[in-house]
């Protein structure tokens, strides 16, 4: 049975080491579960917000996308 915690972690340390191999760029193999918490549309929905965060994102580098539909 593959090794579970329980623990939260975040990208903001290195608490994802046990999940994620910086040095190969690939996961360990051992599982996560993701839980998704619905936010009061007036965080995301408001104009501007997501087309600011994005540009926030891009400017630090990251380059992943948005949903399709979310801007």
């Amino acid at each position: 049975m593959p090794l579970t915690t329980g623990r939260g972690f975040s990208n903001a340390s290195d608490d994802l080491a046990l999940y994620y191999d910086a040095t190969t760029g690939q996961s360990t193999g051992v599982p996560v579960s993701v839980i998704r918490v619905q936010t009061a549309a007036q965080l995301y929905q408001a104009t501007g917000v997501l087309s600011s965060f994005s540009g926030l994102l891009r400017n630090i580098g990251y380059a992943g996308a948005l949903p399709p539909g979310s801007l």
